[in-house]
């Protein structure tokens, strides 16, 4: 399949296949490790969309630079009780209706939170196409393998009654399997549509309330460090890691580090509030990607460069989603991370930024548990700036 030249600036996103979106997309995050200059906008604007995979910000960067927030046009209708956005924060919009048998119009006022009349949308995303299945069961209950000795499975669909049952009961566990297609192999993908923060009816005055992940100084905002540091811990204890001061001074001058034999981190007392918040984000990406106890779940040999390089860059783009100062790690890192990336071949490229993906997404995640960025009604589920990608498949 003939992919797109990435280098013009006349890409159609729209009419691309969903493969060739993926395979541009990916094109394009390659590109943004190409020189430090455009790695720092990169990582920049990712850092704003934790919940949404490299690709899809690099595509969202290419087809509307710079944009704040994104959501389909439902998800920013359903939005405007989480948000808590009032009738006076929105602009006011008419609609005329006409009924077709009785030729009588009415008009509708609007006055919540949706997509603005007219609007088109710019951005095209992809998600891939996944189907539930079950194991395939022999006559005594064993899951039976196939002739690779790997575990079978069907899809749901096509379960029997029995079977049916027994998932209704919980003792028959379904599980989510990318598709591929029957003729090529190819894993499939589907393209959906998403409208910018400007294309909404909210007034520009309340644009922040659709931008949680605001700056704050942890320095003098006691409450937020608080908040930010009970969710780094909530998430130190999920994956099994204890944090504690140095009072022994064993650290001596550094900020902090992971001990991976004793599963623990410690932090220098002496660290300021933004030292702490900082520090512990570092440490916890250590212990996230390069943990022993977690080998199994990466099982490629990794330099230490690539370890150094996933660590630091999942530091980065958590603080710089939480608001610290990130200037002085941008100027002395980038060009390192530059030669690092650029090195990578594109199957190891793509793991690395998988796996970076993933854990800044489950510590913020954790950390916005407390920090609450949606303070009323906030849905489970609901992720800021990218609002949910489509229930058919994951987000990508």
């Amino acid at each position: 399949m003939e992919i797109p030249e990435v280098n013009s600036s006349s890409i159609d996103y729209a009419a691309l296949t969903p493969h060739e979106l993926s395979e541009v997309a990916f094109q394009k995050v390659r590109e943004y490790t190409e020189t430090p200059e455009r790695l720092e906008e990169y990582l920049n604007f990712m850092s704003k969309f934790p919940e949404l995979s490299p690709r899809n910000v690099a595509l969202i960067q290419e087809q509307w630079p710079g944009a704040s927030a994104v959501a389909t046009y439902n998800q920013w209708q359903s939005m405007g009780e989480v948000l808590g956005i009032t009738s006076e924060q929105v602009f006011e919009t008419r609609n005329t209706y006409t009924n077709k048998k009785t030729g009588r119009t009415r008009e509708v006022v609007h006055n919540n939170l949706s997509v603005k009349t007219g609007e088109k949308s710019h951005i095209t995303l992809f998600r891939p196409m996944m189907v539930e299945m079950i194991p395939v069961l022999d006559e005594n209950g064993n899951q039976v393998k196939n002739g690779k000795g790997n575990p079978k499975y069907k899809r749901l669909s096509e379960a029997t009654p029995e079977e049916k049952a027994l998932k209704k009961e919980g003792k028959l566990k379904s599980r989510f399997f990318q598709e591929r297609d029957s003729n090529t192999g190819l894993a499939k993908f589907a393209t959906y549509k998403v409208f910018e923060l400007s294309q909404t009816t909210l007034k520009p005055e309340f644009y922040p309330k659709a931008m949680p992940n605001r700056h704050y100084d942890f320095n003098m905002d006691h409450i937020r460090t608080k908040e930010v540091l009970e969710g780094l811990s909530d998430y130190a204890k999920n994956i099994g890691v204890t944090i504690y001061q140095d009072d022994a001074k064993e650290l001596r001058s550094a900020k902090g580090s992971f001990y991976p034999d004793e599963q623990k981190i410690l932090l220098n007392p002496d660290n300021t509030p933004g030292e702490v918040v900082a520090t512990t984000i570092h440490e916890l990406a250590h212990a996230s990607l390069h943990n022993p106890k977690f080998a199994n779940s990466y099982k490629e040999d990794v330099s230490k460069d690539r370890r150094e390089l996933e660590a630091e860059m999942t530091s980065y783009l958590v603080s710089n989603h939480f608001g610290l100062d990130t200037s002085e790690k941008a100027i002395r890192y980038m060009a390192i991370w530059t030669d690092n990336l650029t090195s990578l071949d594109d199957q190891q490229l793509a793991q690395s930024m998988k796996r970076i993906h993933g854990t800044v997404s489950k510590i913020v995640k954790s950390v916005e548990q407390h920090t609450k960025p949606y303070q009323l009604n906030r849905q489970v589920g609901q992720n800021q700036n990218f609002i949910q990608s489509p229930k058919k498949g994951l987000k990508v």
